[in-house]
């Protein structure tokens, strides 16, 4: 009977009788954890057999010995690490396992891997990942008897090696490789992807194994579209052709209609060769997206240095930038729509004053700027559109979690969201990768039309064109009436949505209908019916009671479709607007870091411009640090007000800002507007003019 067994005094001579017999035959002696140290110094090889915290790139690791106890001898060893690291997750796995060599091909190693395998399930360890020699078939074997799924073939040095995973949940989920559908690199990966796809619908509950490699995701549309783009077909602004709902678009990684699957994409990364939508979410219920790295081949911007400034004239001067040779322009390649400058050494966001740049040759632009600003040598971004598809399309999807997922760059926004209900984002990054200053074009993530939970926890945005989060509902217009209590509304926004698809209202949401021009809310209306129109951007809805006679400057907005958004130990830093943004009825941001937003770290506020309410209710901000934001907007650190032209009194309710720092050259530290029930204290504020500014507020408990 075999059993794993901790090294002890009393086992002292079970180890020098193996290890003996494992050093005269002269072979490579695994897991390593047994012969890193002198086994002759018995004291000090046990002391240092386990390691115990994480040091020297090494994670924590237990080393256990198989004794056989009718023999009392040990026939081998495994060394189980706790959690991968980089290393472990390519070449190294979970379990580490030798069997000495007088005992092998008696299948001893398949009993002391599944006894290996419970010491992992006894430390929580769901999926185990276990890695051998492909050139040691005996090895593969026992991994596969333990249920090991192949995941892919790579090279360690010049050694190939086998990576196999292992299900240690008991629930009997299928585990899938991508090698099933993709044979080599040289393959289409798309047609690849899609194929995989089509499997998971027809397979739901399955895990997804997405080998760790660079495939480059492309097809002839999104290297069409980029063309079209670049050399200025579409004009200054291209996002009046794409960012339109019957724009034809191609994805590179579908997950339409999945059920209950889980995408493991540790180190994998999409290199996309064009403007597409690398990943799309739709029509699903309980997927999972882990460790996708998404970026392009050819960045959906220009880049470059500032290679010269000439001698400032009434503090402006003309700057000539060399472009990077990656990415040559035209000159009518579109260059003038957002552009920023950057310090290379730490990435800073410079904020300059700038007028539009001015193509030169394919390889030069030029930029008049104020020049205390900017410095020879500085590097320089600009994008070719504001909006495009987004990174990650998550849509009608019901229990969505992206956790480790990294966007380097979008010429869009990183991920957008609608009409999805529970959405969690764990050690999401929205940032450009070593050597690059521009992540997503826009926002780094936005959602729309949502139920239930929208939480974000240990997420890192940088270097996006616009907000890090906006969280909204769409107002709706009255357009016409049918008769009764059914009248038809449209969606009004200046660009229509942001995931170019209808938002319409559910039988028995619930419509809360508002002035425009003040928020103030006159009626609330239970839906009855609804005949969406998406061609029309219209829809047909009777209501439970009917409208007021005169619609002219009413909004309606589903207030059924508001999450509750948890903004928690997130870090936001040199981006181009708000951090977050916040049109809902409860909402937590906690122990957050912002620095150098151009705009405000936090704003809860209703926009009657953008047709995105309502107005917010329940909102605490606490525990953040908030550095050098607000070059503009009423406040570095946090504001919160009815946006409108004539705010109606307090149509904002219940906010709490406690136990926050605030340090920043703008005139406030924290602006209130428009609310019953307001509770600041403890926040510690250093700004040039008035830390706390209230206005038209009641029940206000301040310090």
């Amino acid at each position: 009977m075999l059993q794993l067994v901790r090294l002890s005094p009393e086992y002292r001579a079970q180890l020098n009788e193996m290890m003996d017999e494992w050093t005269a035959a002269g072979e490579k002696i695994i897991p390593w954890s047994i012969c890193k140290h002198d086994y002759h110094d018995f004291d000090a090889y046990l002391a240092g057999i386990d390691i115990t915290e994480p040091r020297d790139g090494k994670v924590p690791d237990t080393t256990l010995f198989c004794l056989d106890t009718e023999t009392n001898r040990f026939v081998g060893a495994v060394n189980i690490r706790h959690y991968l690291n980089d290393f472990l997750m390519r070449y190294g796995g979970h379990i580490g396992d030798g069997i000495r060599p007088s005992m092998r091909g008696r299948g001893l190693g398949t009993k002391m891997i599944a006894l290996a395998l419970d010491e992992c399930r006894s430390r929580g360890i769901e999926r185990v990942l276990m890695i051998c020699d492909a050139a040691n078939p005996a090895s593969a074997r026992t991994i596969q008897k333990n249920g090991g799924i192949l995941e892919n073939r790579i090279l360690q040095g010049e050694e190939e090696i086998e990576r196999y995973w292992i299900d240690l949940t008991g629930s009997g989920r299928r585990i899938v490789s991508f090698t099933n559908f993709y044979g080599s690199m040289n393959d289409d990966a798309v047609t690849a992807l899609a194929k995989a796809s089509a499997y998971l619908r027809a397979h739901p509950n399955g895990d997804f194994l997405l080998p760790a490699e660079t495939y480059r995701i492309t097809t002839t549309l999104a290297r069409e579209a980029m063309a079209h783009v670049l050399s200025g077909d579409w004009g200054e602004n291209p996002q009046k052709v794409m960012f339109r709902p019957h724009y034809r678009y191609d994805s590179g990684f579908s997950l339409a209609g999945q059920q209950g699957t889980a995408v493991y994409a540790a180190h994998t990364v999409f290199m996309v060769d064009g403007f597409m939508e690398p990943v799309t979410i739709a029509d699903c219920e309980n997927v999972t997206l882990c460790g996708l790295t998404i970026d392009h081949l050819r960045k959906p911007y220009a880049f470059g240095v500032v290679e010269s400034l000439t001698d400032p004239v009434d503090g402006w001067c003309d700057c000539v930038i060399h472009l990077d040779d990656a990415c040559p322009i035209t000159e009518k390649s579109p260059i003038r729509l957002r552009y920023g400058f950057f310090d290379p050494a730490t990435g800073a966001n410079r904020y300059a004053a700038a007028e539009p740049p001015i193509y030169i040759d394919p390889h030069h632009v030029g930029i008049r700027v104020r020049c205390d600003a900017v410095q020879p040598g500085d590097a320089f971004c600009t994008v070719h559109t504001f909006h495009a598809r987004p990174a990650i399309l998550i849509e009608r999807a019901k229990i969505v979690h992206l956790a480790g997922v990294t966007i380097h760059s979008q010429p869009g926004m990183g991920i957008v969201g609608n009409r999805r209900e529970n959405v969690v984002l764990g050690e999401l990054s929205v940032g450009p990768a070593v050597g690059q200053f521009w992540s997503s074009n826009t926002d780094a993530t936005h959602f729309t039309a949502m139920k239930g939970l929208l939480r974000f926890y240990h997420c890192h945005f940088s270097h996006h064109g616009d907000d890090a989060t906006n969280v909204h509902g769409y107002y709706q217009v009255v357009v016409g009436k049918c008769g009764g209590n059914t009248v038809l509304t449209q969606e009004k926004t200046p660009d229509g949505t942001h995931a170019q698809t209808l938002d319409y209202p559910d039988i028995g949401d619930t419509v809360e209908v508002s002035r425009i021009d003040s928020m103030e809310v006159v009626d609330t209306l239970t839906v009855v019916d609804c005949t969406p129109m998406p061609d029309e951007w219209m829809c047909r809805v009777t209501f439970d009671h009917a409208l007021p006679e005169n619609t002219d400057g009413l909004i309606l907005s589903d207030i059924t479709r508001l999450p509750r958004v948890e903004f928690i130990g997130c870090d936001v830093a040199h981006h181009f607007a708000r951090s977050v943004l916040l049109k809902n009825r409860d909402s937590l941001v906690e122990d957050c870091t912002f620095y150098r937003a151009q705009g405000p770290a936090v704003v809860a506020a209703a926009e009657a411009y953008w047709y995105e309410g309502v107005c917010p209710a329940n909102l605490t901000v606490r525990g953040c640090r908030i550095t050098d934001c607000g070059a503009w907007g009423e406040a570095a650190g946090i504001v919160v007000k009815a946006d409108c032209d004539h705010p109606a009194g307090q149509t904002i309710r219940n906010v709490t800002i406690t136990d926050n720092e605030i340090i920043a050259a703008a005139a406030h530290g924290i602006f209130v507007r428009n609310t019953d029930g307001v509770t600041i204290h403890s926040n510690r504020i250093c700004v040039e003019d008035t830390p706390v500014v209230i206005e038209d507020c009641i029940h206000v408990n301040a310090e």
